[in-house]
């Protein structure tokens, strides 16, 4: 790195090849700009940009650092955002390629805190992604009965209770502007 011109440029990405002196092929450097502007967010956006690196090069197992407890969760969420791809409808699949394994090394942080923050990422991180998923079939087979059977299945593994309204109930309920978005 002291032959090279890097900075850490908010965002900018480069790439080293070790040629196997730390056990990688290739390690990714990552900009954090100044440390007064990180936030929960600019952590999460460059967890993603991280991944989508990662991805480019078609690495499949991937180990993020983070110093604390606070940014782990966010780490959590940008990685897995950043690791998205829509592919339901592609019919060339070769180009597709997922980092398959993520490793987080976190500093001076407690076991369990660690722990819960890597679930509750996960879990924020798989729901927004589901509703990519959802959001991104076109109406003809995302449709309002489609929604319905999802909702249902998504209540019924989380043990809470879901009332569906029919469109008797939406008229009955004066849910118009609901049902002109239904008609199309």
């Amino acid at each position: 790195l002291r032959d090279q011109p890097w900075r850490s440029k908010y965002g900018k990405t480069t790439i080293l090849y070790p040629w196997q002196r730390l056990g990688a092929k290739q390690i990714i450097l990552l900009g954090l700009g100044k440390e007064t502007e990180l936030t929960d967010d600019t952590v999460r956006a460059l967890a993603g940009t991280a991944l989508r690196a990662a991805r480019d090069i078609r690495s499949s197992t991937v180990a993020m650092v983070t110093h604390g407890f606070p940014a782990i969760q966010a780490v959590v969420e940008g990685a897995l955002l950043g690791n998205y791809q829509f592919t339901s409808y592609k019919t060339d699949k070769t180009d597709h390629h997922v980092v398959e394994k993520i490793f987080l090394f976190a500093s001076n942080a407690d076991g369990n805190l660690v722990a819960q923050a890597i679930q509750k990422g996960s879990i924020i991180a798989e729901s927004v992604n589901f509703a990519r998923d959802m959001v991104n079939h076109p109406a003809n087979v995302l449709t309002p009965s489609r929604i319905a059977e999802e909702a249902s299945r998504i209540a019924r593994s989380h043990g809470m209770e879901l009332t569906v309204l029919e469109q008797q109930d939406m008229q009955n309920l004066s849910m118009h502007a609901v049902l002109a978005v239904a008609q199309g």
